[in-house]
């Protein structure tokens, strides 16, 4: 897999993050009790970053199919890039891929029993695709959060947090073996299906898992269970940070991240016009003054400046 920083030299933000979730290390290449093709990433060309840069040059259809995408959502964000590289990878007079169905619902009684995110014909893989996709963001904790509900354990993956504590990795991937990804092998999804034109059965099934892993600044804990994820992104409570403010540096540089830059590396290209850059102290004020009012969850890149353009050092979290 390309290493991030090779992708920030893409100008275009929505180019950089569908370059990013497909390219990025993935969190998770062998886990025991999923089927190891699920993992595989066949459907990934190798020349995708040849093809974004191609893209950037004559970017009107980005720019067109983007226009599409009206939800602030991340994951629909996420899904709605992927759409894009399915429905133009090489090109658009002969796409490798045909897609199929996307968010394609399995109901029974007028009630929604599942839903596939996507349902694809690779030309080159002479294969039929049940793609799921998962974009998350966890953060570790020691000990069991117990008031999040159904989070059962799960190897350690019950100490993995989303940032507003709706989710657990445990949660996530429960749901990924038991309901999403059985979902074409199951009676009522094979006759759901079945009403797709141009569909032919057996299906392949395979799941796009993109995201971080944010560790906890002051405590040691073990990385999720059959990941190789680096360890060096970070989390912290606010007032152990105002306790604390030895956590930032004072020779580097922060900003504080909008939800739509959640995904992709820091580009020096286009995000200095974009995003506010405030000095260790003026970040910790900042986030002291919005957290008055309400709660917020902070996302934030770190900055060290090499040869006077500012580069990307890390990015975590400080949460109420």
């Amino acid at each position: 897999m390309i290493k991030e920083s090779k992708l920030s030299n893409l100008s275009l933000q929505p180019l950089r993050d569908l370059a990013w979730a497909l390219l990025q290390t993935p969190l998770f290449t062998h886990i025991p009790d999923f089927d190891d093709t699920w993992l595989k990433r066949d459907f990934i060309a190798d020349d995708v970053i040849k093809w974004c840069y191609q893209i950037e040059q004559r970017p009107n259809m980005l720019f067109e199919h983007m226009a599409d995408q009206r939800s602030s959502r991340l994951g629909l964000y996420f899904e709605h890039l992927l759409a894009f590289y399915f429905t133009y990878y090489p090109n658009q007079n002969n796409p490798r891929f045909q897609v199929l169905a996307k968010n394609y619902q399995v109901q029974k009684l007028r009630r929604t029993l599942g839903e596939f995110d996507f349902i694809i014909y690779d030309k080159d893989l002479g294969k039929t695709i049940h793609l799921e996709t998962s974009l998350k963001f966890y953060l570790g904790h020691k000990a069991l959060v117990d008031d999040i509900p159904n989070n059962l354990p799960y190897y350690n993956w019950h100490h993995w947090v989303g940032p507003n504590k709706q989710d657990t990795l445990a949660k996530k991937m429960i749901h990924l073996k038991k309901k999403q990804l059985p979902l074409s092998q199951s009676p009522l999804g094979l006759s759901a299906l079945k009403q797709l034109k141009g569909l032919s059965l057996p299906l392949e099934r395979r799941l796009l898992f993109s995201g971080r892993f944010y560790f906890p600044r002051d405590l040691k804990i073990e990385i999720p269970s059959y990941s190789q994820t680096s360890t060096k992104h970070w989390w912290t409570k606010l007032n152990r940070l105002i306790e604390r403010p030895e956590q930032l540096s004072s020779g580097h540089f922060y900003c504080i991240l909008p939800r739509s830059y959640w995904l992709s590396e820091f580009s020096t290209i286009t995000e200095c016009d974009n995003l506010i850059t405030l000095t260790a102290d003026e970040l910790l004020a900042a986030v002291i003054s919005e957290s008055k009012n309400t709660q917020p969850v902070f996302h934030v890149i770190e900055l060290a400046e090499i040869k006077t353009q500012l580069i990307e050092h890390n990015r975590f979290f400080i949460i109420p």
